[in-house]
């Protein structure tokens, strides 16, 4: 019982300290709609490149060789 008392209020506190906050960066970037557009809605995280899977790469070699398949063996490339 204590727990749901004591998580409601700290719910009730939480949404009142939203509420100011949302209200101050509005204030803020109201001030100048400028700003406020160029600054970016999503955060910059640093993203990993993916690693290719060698058979992957395979594959598209070969399905590239046979988009480019003329008759003979021009355009080609050697699957490894």
């Amino acid at each position: 019982m204590s727990y749901s008392v004591s998580l409601a209020i700290l719910l009730a506190f939480s949404i009142v300290l939203l509420c100011f906050l949302s209200f101050r960066w509005g204030v803020r970037f109201g001030k100048d709609p400028e700003a406020a557009a160029e600054r970016p809605v999503k955060p910059d995280f640093p993203h990993k490149k993916r690693r290719e899977d060698p058979e992957l790469d395979k594959t598209r070699q070969i399905l590239a060789n046979v988009e480019n398949y003329t008759g003979d063996g021009s355009n080609q490339r050697k699957v490894e």
